[in-house]
């Protein structure tokens, strides 16, 4: 999954208009950033591209662009 595919992703989990997520945005700001939110992310990430995410190292992320990074630092296993 690319960047733009990922983040095209969280802003529908987010309910925020398509397009509208850069990177800098404050996860706390968003109203639709909740556990159904960081489940549905993580269930996405493995089930598109088999990248383990765990619940602690999403929920430590503060922005947007911490959790891109996240996703970028956990291929997918061979």
């Amino acid at each position: 999954m690319t960047r733009a595919e990922f983040l095209r992703q969280l802003e529908t989990y987010l309910e925020v208009k398509p397009g509208s997520l850069q990177g800098p945005e404050e996860l706390a700001t968003f109203p639709g950033w909740d556990s159904m939110a960081l489940m549905s992310l993580i269930a996405l990430a493995d089930r598109s591209d088999g990248v383990r995410l765990s619940v602690h190292q999403c929920a430590e992320c503060r922005t947007v662009q911490e959790l891109v990074d996240v996703f970028a630092k956990n291929p997918s296993p061979p």
